[in-house]
């Protein structure tokens, strides 16, 4: 019953099933964590009672409640949400990063900048992607060296959306992190990598760099036959 309560949405439940927020069932208390997230605007306290059951002794219960944060986007957990970057289990962090991304506003952009950097760091490839969002947007200089780290990453949805962000760029220092897929496994991965490459404008005093990187993706070793006339051909064009 608590379960499909919960979903029901702005019909003024919550107020109601909050009263149940201390209930010895984990379960009970996850579903409670659900009803806040959904409940509607006007009832005040919910966000106030998520941060609460974000101490929660049972992790599925702080996951949901970090997750009803984000969903109503109560800026008052950002302070809470920032210290828990470093947090051990990945289920939390993920839920970390995504309450962090719901929350970003013009105003804190800069403040979480940093955060999502650090994600980057993270051997997880939902951080990542997460991570990778928040830093498609303006992205920085700085931002180059985290987007770096998902060239560790097994997943190729990471790699292909960090080469997504850096093409997006512009910045002529994101070819240099662009070599890090050019012997990659996957050759539509390199590929991507080199139509990237290819697509960042460059001033005239960076061409011959652009054309150095170029020819480092032509005489990488076990490069396709069709990969190597393909950056040639871009090559001519430079």
């Amino acid at each position: 019953a608590v379960f499909a309560l919960a979903r029901i949405e702005g019909q003024g439940l919550a107020p109601e099933l909050a009263k149940l927020i201390a209930d010895p069932d984990a379960d009970i208390r996850e579903q409670i964590a659900v009803a806040l997230g959904n409940a509607e605007s006007s009832y005040s306290k919910a966000g106030d009672q998520l941060v609460l059951m974000m101490r929660d002794r049972e992790k599925k219960v702080r996951v949901a409640a970090i997750l009803g944060i984000a969903k109503r986007k109560y800026q008052p957990a950002m302070i809470n949400l920032s210290r828990m970057v470093s947090y051990p289990d990945v289920m939390i962090l993920r839920a970390v990063f995504a309450a962090l991304l719901a929350l970003e506003t013009p105003d804190n952009t800069a403040k979480l900048r940093s955060a999502f950097q650090k994600g980057m760091i993270k051997n997880d490839s939902k951080v990542r992607l997460i991570c990778l969002k928040a830093l498609a947007k303006g992205t920085t200089k700085p931002d180059l060296e985290a987007i770096r780290n998902a060239s560790f990453d097994r997943s190729k949805d990471v790699k292909m959306a960090a080469i997504a962000v850096l093409k997006a760029s512009k910045l002529p220092e994101a070819m240099e992190v662009l070599g890090n897929w050019y012997g990659d496994e996957d050759h539509s991965v390199r590929e991507a990598a080199l139509d990237a490459l290819f697509a960042i404008p460059v001033p005239e005093d960076w061409k011959r760099k652009k054309k150095r990187y170029m020819n480092d993706f032509i005489q990488t070793p076990n490069q396709p036959a069709k990969l190597v006339q393909k950056a040639k051909d871009m090559l001519g064009k430079i």
